[in-house]
This record gives C-alpha cells, sequence and structure tokens, in this order.
C-alpha cells in the first residue's frame, strides 16, 4: 500500500487511467480529475481501473461522489475492487465496461 495514485487521461476524452492506491490520502485527486471532465461538459466517465492496486472505503466514496454529476463505468478493475463493490451492493452503480 501507499503507492500514490497517479491519474493520466485515457486513449478517449471521457477515460482516465488510475494507477496506486485510491484510499483516504488521494481519493480528492479523482474527484477533482473527474469534476474537470463534467466542466468539460462530459458526464459519462470511464475510470480504467487496472492499474488499481488497493481502494480503501474512502476511495469508493470518492466514485460515489462523482456520480452525481453523470455515470462511472470501470474498465478492468481488480479482483479486490470487484469485491468491495460486490459486498456493497454498488454493481449497478459502478457497471464494468469492455
Amino acid at each position: 500500500m501507499d503507492e500514490p495514485l497517479r491519474i493520466e487521461e485515457g486513449p478517449q476524452p471521457d477515460e482516465l487511467t488510475l494507477t496506486g492506491d485510491l484510499d483516504l490520502g488521494t481519493s480528492d485527486l479523482l474527484e477533482t480529475a473527474i469534476a474537470d471532465l463534467r466542466a468539460g461538459g462530459i458526464t459519462d466517465v470511464v475510470l480504467d481501473a487496472a492499474g488499481i492496486s488497493f481502494v480503501d472505503s474512502r476511495g469508493l466514496r470518492s466514485m460515489l461522489v462523482a456520480l452525481q454529476g453523470g455515470r462511472i463505468r470501470l474498465r478492468r478493475p481488480s479482483a479486490q475492487l470487484l469485491r468491495l463493490i460486490d459486498l456493497t451492493g454498488l454493481q449497478e452503480h459502478l457497471p464494468v465496461v469492455e
């Protein structure tokens, strides 16, 4: 753990690639990045989550906060992230896309 979160623009304008830990110390970075996309008119955001090594409840909350302005979809989430989403019953709100 304790790997800083990196957020990069993905191959599409609506996609963010995440690498590192999404937790109490980094969740504000994700909220800001999504807010910036939304300010640019993008409401449907894809998070490429293949590089996320750890997610805590605050990290999950940051994804839920981002739902207020549109839709969030996950691409290539880890087994740990999928389990967290399943345990919290959020599959409908954070769907996985190819």
